[in-house]
């Protein structure tokens, strides 16, 4: 029998019975391709952004909670920025701002130089914001996430991630600590041996398998326990108030100097490549607004 058609922009959840061994799988299509249509990047940016944007879905998923997850790499090298965000709901959006010309045999740490990788959670509720931060001296986005996870969370974790141009993919691996199964019925060599068997993956297999066949060439000898997929899309959360909000925090003096300058204001999202024009009928709502939210000043 061969294999079936694949869910599009889905991530699974699976576990493997009788041990602590949690497991995810990510395939990333059409919101790949969004991401893809808003830049023309150089195919080593391309591999990077689509494996970042497969890692962020990987991550959001191990945690519980209603919020945003971001994934944000800085260095002074060739890469300036790479950002993705990804929340609870499934919207993800990532960009890489750069310059200079970027080889393709070049590793993460040659192309961000002296950097670093921040992953950044954010309740939407009036919860606690965490942020956990690691150098980018590793060779691949991999790399970074796994040592983020020694570092911070202190939970053996292993991820596999790949990129084309049609999707973007990862399987991610973790050895929970704690007491989920009892010591009387735990496959103790569980971890050792599903990590060697998964080390066997290849990319092709990541991106164009579905995840039961997946789950079957890896671990056809083990006892996996299957999750429904949670779908992903591109979203961008920019809008033309969130902007009247940013010209509002610059301030009206030099606001209306730069529309003097230039005749009126353009903004593009960076995102999604959606352009926003204020003329000088726009500049004054926004400020006559702003002062009548602020009131009348009152006497002292």
């Amino acid at each position: 029998m061969g294999s079936q058609q694949r869910d599009l922009d889905a991530l699974h959840r699976f576990i493997f019975e009788k041990s602590n061994i949690r497991g995810e799988l990510v395939q990333l299509d059409n919101c790949w391709q969004a991401a893809l249509s808003r830049c023309e990047y150089p195919v080593p940016l391309k591999k990077l952004l689509g494996e970042t944007m497969a890692a962020a879905a990987l991550l959001a998923a191990t945690i519980k909670f209603d919020g945003r997850l971001t994934i944000q790499a800085q260095g002074d090298g060739v890469i300036s920025l790479l950002l993705v965000q990804c929340n609870s709901d499934g919207d993800i959006r990532g960009l890489i701002n750069w310059s200079g010309e970027v080889d393709s045999g070049q590793s993460l740490a040659d192309m961000f130089g002296k950097g670093h990788l921040a992953i950044t959670i954010e309740p939407e509720d009036d919860g606690e914001r965490y942020q956990g931060i690691v150098d980018l001296d590793g060779d691949s986005i991999s790399d970074s996430i796994e040592e983020y996870f020694r570092k911070s969370e202190q939970i053996d974790t292993r991820v596999w991630l790949g990129c084309n141009e049609d999707s973007a993919g990862g399987l991610m691996l973790q050895h929970l600590p704690g007491t989920a199964v009892s010591k009387e019925v735990e496959d103790e060599d569980a971890w050792d041996r599903v990590t060697i068997l998964s080390n066997t993956i290849t990319t092709e297999e990541i991106l164009s398998l579905d995840v039961k066949d997946i789950l079957n060439r890896l671990y056809s000898e083990e006892d996996v326990r299957l999750f429904p997929a949670q779908e992903y899309r591109f979203k961008c959360t920019c809008s033309r108030e969130k902007l009247e909000g940013v010209l509002r925090s610059i301030g009206g003096e030099d606001v209306y100097r730069l529309l003097e300058e230039k005749g009126n204001i353009s903004i593009k999202c960076e995102y999604c490549g959606m352009d926003y024009e204020f003329d000088k009928i726009d500049v004054d709502v926004i400020f006559t607004v702003a002062d009548c939210v602020k009131g009348p000043e009152t006497m002292q």
